[in-house]
């Protein structure tokens, strides 16, 4: 857990209990943390030790109420006592992409973090990275999304320009970031004449193997790329047969200048 970014990214923090209905939660400042193997403790002086407290000494208390309880990242006295707080096992610390978890905390924790600042800022990246991936799939043409139809596992023949459209967008928001890599991918071309191969019945598979013909390219899909990289005049002989099959709905064949107009127009410009 990187507690000094964790800090770092707000001037407050605030800690809430889970169970609202209690009138007050008590919570000692002491505890075992399992990423150094040892016990540490606040003691009610405020000085940390990595022991367990004596008899003679007593922990620091923290107490919430249904009140937020607020923590100042400015002040070093309280940022001490976040830094015990955020990784002793009852504090429940919400991850942004696994990096934030609390790796002592006991399922939900009594209390948890919340900070409407921080959230945000993750919040708007990651509507960022959303709207950049949809912004990719608005300004496709029709031939290319019926052509990512393939890759995504979606049987684009007989299905309308909105139906395709649609199903795109939603796989592209549900994995944007394998929407991403896949549209990225210098491989792409290949991989889609792959697909439409098998589909079109170009590639066929008969028991364990993979045939172009007679000849056995495979017996995975990953052969069948391997072979196209090592063959070049046989995956133009592949592509070349594709490309006689492979007959978009003449609804689907090309995208009007006007739609073509209208779909970049429509694109959001993410920074």
């Amino acid at each position: 857990m990187n507690l000094d970014k964790y800090i770092s990214q707000v001037n407050t923090v605030q800690i809430l209990q889970r169970q609202m209905e209690l009138r007050k939660i008590t919570i000692e400042a002491s505890y075992y943390d399992k990423e150094t193997s040892q016990y540490i403790t606040m003691l009610s002086d405020g000085e940390i030790v990595n022991r367990m407290p004596r008899k003679d000494e007593k922990a620091y208390k923290f107490s919430f109420t249904k009140k937020a309880h607020t923590f100042n990242t400015q002040n070093p006295l309280e940022v001490e006592k976040l830094r015990i707080l955020l990784k002793h096992p009852k504090c429940f610390v919400p991850g942004q992409w696994e990096e934030n978890q609390n790796e002592n905390c006991i399922g939900q924790g009594q209390v948890y973090v919340a900070s409407a600042q921080r959230d945000a800022k993750y919040e708007a990246l990651e509507t960022k990275i959303l709207l950049a991936v949809a912004n990719k799939v608005n300004s496709m043409s029709l031939e290319e999304m019926f052509n990512v139809c393939y890759l995504v596992g979606y049987t684009p023949i007989g299905k309308t320009e909105s139906q395709i459209f649609q199903h795109l967008y939603d796989y592209s928001q549900n994995d944007p970031d394998g929407m991403t890599e896949m549209l990225e991918d210098v491989n792409m071309e290949k991989n889609i004449i792959l697909k439409k191969a098998l589909s079109l019945g170009v590639i066929k598979r008969e028991r364990n193997n993979y045939y172009w013909g007679t000849e056995i390219i495979g017996q995975e899909e990953s052969d069948i790329l391997g072979y196209f990289f090592t063959n070049p005049d046989q995956y133009k002989g592949v592509r070349n047969q594709v490309a006689k099959k492979d007959h978009l709905p003449v609804s689907v064949n090309k995208v009007s200048a006007t739609k073509a107009k209208t779909t970049k127009k429509a694109a959001v410009k993410v920074d």
